[in-house]
């Protein structure tokens, strides 16, 4: 079944080049609520919003040329459906991220509030797990290595769960206005859905594992 011709490491290459661009962007979604000087913040901001963009669309290519290739390719390394919602889940990380950074352009956003950092941080360390989880999908001779990184992700899934609670709590404590409320809690949202999205790969990751290994 895992096997070692070009088709196959096509689809496994793909694959990870995507978890890749999840890790770069989620790097760049922490630095939208990074520090700046004041003249220089709405700029930096606009260009960082477009390198995410950029990343998105980068992915949605190799999603499109995967999913062509399903279509033509009668043998396949992995189960044609998981190979699909694989492609599928780890495009919504990246497409969480672009909404997040046109929220913050649209309404117009700058700075930050307390615990979106540390939830960029949790989104990075998910994302660079797993893309860790797979690069051992071939082959699958670290399974437990893969399962380990699956479970990794998961707990700092709930670790986002909490920080995005304590953050919304905080936001509605200390903050009067219900515009400037309702935008920021656009931003929680779709980076909670972003880690939210990690944990769906490795669910599909260990599914896979499950019934291959």
């Amino acid at each position: 079944m895992f096997g070692a011709n070009t088709k196959d490491e096509f689809f496994f290459r793909s694959l990870l080049d995507h978890a890749k661009l999840c890790v770069q962007g989620a790097g760049l979604v922490r630095e939208l609520f990074g520090e700046r000087p004041a003249g220089e913040a709405a700029d930096a901001l606009d260009a960082t919003i477009s390198r995410i963009d950029g990343l998105e669309h980068d992915a949605d290519e190799i999603v499109r040329k995967l999913v062509r290739e399903l279509r033509e390719t009668w043998i396949l390394p992995l189960d044609r459906e998981d190979i699909r919602q694989l492609a599928i889940t780890l495009d919504n990380v990246i497409d969480a991220m672009e909404a997040i950074g046109h929220r913050m352009r649209m309404f117009k956003l700058t700075g930050s509030q307390p615990h979106l950092i540390d939830m960029t941080l949790v989104l990075q360390e998910a994302c660079e797990k797993c893309a860790q989880a797979v690069a051992l999908l071939p082959g699958l001779k670290k399974a437990d290595e893969l399962l380990g990184l699956c479970r990794e992700v998961s707990a700092l899934e709930g670790r986002a769960d909490a920080l995005y609670r304590d953050g919304l709590a905080s936001l509605y404590a200390n903050e009067s206005n219900p515009i400037v409320i309702m935008k920021w809690s656009h931003v929680f949202e779709f980076l909670e859905t972003a880690v939210d999205a990690t944990n769906d790969v490795v669910d599909l990751l260990e599914g896979i594992v499950l019934e291959y290994a």
